[in-house]
Parts: C-alpha cells; sequence; structure tokens
C-alpha cells in the first residue's frame, strides 16, 4: 500500500496497519518500512485484533460478539466415532443437529467422559440414531493450532447424518491475504480504537487518551452488538448505517 496514492480499503488488515505506522511515525508508506517497523505494526495489530475479539469485561461480565457465533457442518460415515471441528473452533454453543433427509434429531451435549464410557459399554451399538455428543480436544500440538472434534454415540452406521452444530469462532492471524477481519464495517472504528490503544501503550508506557477511545467504542460496540443480535431473534437485520445510529 502507498497512502494517499493508494487507499487501503477501510476496515481491513492493510488501513491498521497504515493507522498504526502512521500514529508511530514509521510513514504513510508501509513500501518503505524496514523489517522491524513492519513486524511492530504488525504485531500491534494482531494484539489489538485480539483485544477486541475477546474485550475487557464492562460491566458484570465479558461481552461474546454475536458475529463470532457461526454455524459448522460435517457429515456422518460408517462406523465412526469422532469428527473434526472446524479449524478456527473456539467452544461449541449447543444447537447440535443430525438430518438424514427426513428427520432430525437433536441429541444431549454431554460430558466426554459420559459419552467415552457409552462408546465403551455399548461397543457393538451401530442404530445410527444419535443420543449422546461430546466436544474434546483432539491434539494440542505446538507446531499448529489446536484441533478439537466431535464424539457421537451410538457410532456411525449406514445411515449418512449431515450435522449442524453452532460454535463460538476464534479468528485466526489477520494478513494481507486474510483482510477482513469479523465484525467489520459496522465495529471497524471499535477495532481500530483497539489497534491504537495497543500502539499507544507500546509508544508511552501507560494508557492515555487512546485507551479510553477503545473503552468508549467498546461499550458503543456491545450496545450495537446486542441490539443486532435482538433483531437477529426476531429475523430482522440492522443495516450497516442503522446499526451505527443505534
Amino acid at each position: 500500500m502507498s497512502w494517499p496514492i493508494t487507499n487501503p480499503t477501510y476496515g481491513t488488515y492493510d488501513w491498521l496497519m497504515l493507522s498504526v505506522g502512521m500514529y508511530l511515525d514509521f510513514g504513510a508508506d508501509s513500501n518503505i518500512w524496514d523489517a522491524e517497523q513492519f513486524n511492530t505494526a504488525d504485531w500491534i495489530v494482531q494484539r489489538g485484533a485480539q483485544q477486541f475479539y475477546n474485550p475487557p469485561i464492562i460491566g458484570d461480565q465479558p461481552h461474546s460478539w454475536s458475529f463470532l457465533n457461526v454455524v459448522g457442518t460435517f457429515d456422518t460415515s460408517d462406523d465412526a466415532v469422532a469428527y473434526d471441528l472446524a479449524a478456527d473452533f473456539g467452544g461449541i454453543l449447543q444447537d447440535v443437529t443430525f438430518s438424514d433427509g427426513t428427520e432430525q434429531y437433536r441429541p444431549e451435549l454431554c460430558d466426554e467422559s459420559v459419552v467415552r464410557g457409552l462408546l465403551s459399554k455399548y461397543a457393538s451399538t451401530t442404530d445410527g440414531v444419535p443420543r449422546n455428543v461430546a466436544v474434546r480436544v483432539k491434539a494440542l500440538p505446538t507446531t499448529a493450532r489446536q484441533v478439537w472434534e466431535m464424539i457421537v454415540f451410538p457410532k456411525g452406521s449406514s445411515t449418512v447424518y449431515a450435522v449442524e452444530y453452532r460454535y463460538k469462532a476464534a479468528p485466526g492471524v489477520l494478513t494481507s491475504t486474510n483482510l477482513y477481519p469479523p465484525g467489520t464495517e459496522v465495529h471497524a472504528e471499535t477495532l481500530f480504537a483497539s489497534c491504537m490503544s495497543v500502539a499507544e501503550c507500546w509508544k508511552t508506557k501507560q494508557n492515555g487518551p487512546m485507551h479510553q477511545l477503545f473503552q468508549e467504542r467498546l461499550t458503543a460496540s456491545i450496545l450495537i452488538d446486542k441490539r443486532t443480535a435482538r433483531a437477529e431473534n426476531r429475523n430482522v437485520q440492522y443495516t450497516p448505517d442503522e446499526a451505527q445510529q443505534a
């Protein structure tokens, strides 16, 4: 990017990088930043994004963004017990359904030890009708993101079930390829303020006006998100302009 000749798209990774670089006096053209400047700006943007995704407590409890509540899917297979969940899985949010094309089933979401015990006790049961499911960590690698899986009782039969589950997404690293953070454009100013607050703390070693701006923007974004979530529950959607005015 080379601003102001080339203006990065509002709310994107490149836009955040430009904002941080200008605040830190690196210059408006990232093409002339050295490696240390680029890595510093990137480190701040990543931290700012994660601070936004997992916001500090305002009020009695931390806020959970509705735009990170997404639906994952997979199909069952013959004799299978465990199925990998989405790569960005960050926690189950109930609403697990199995469909055979005619009927839809809602198995009980249980503790992993319960389902493991059922699979051990009734190892030969393969009637295919899902009754119990659990979510567990599949592996704790040090070279890749943590992997989660869903185990199912009874294990898969010849009947193929289409499975849907709602989960909390854990957003990955922003890059010039993965440009668009979740929540934009409605929450772009709050994400910007979050990055600026991190940059301010890095530069001055204390919280100041940017930190205050982030607190103010976060309060507004939480209000917008709660209203949007209520509207979605009523099958009503706010437009971005309406949400900003809410």
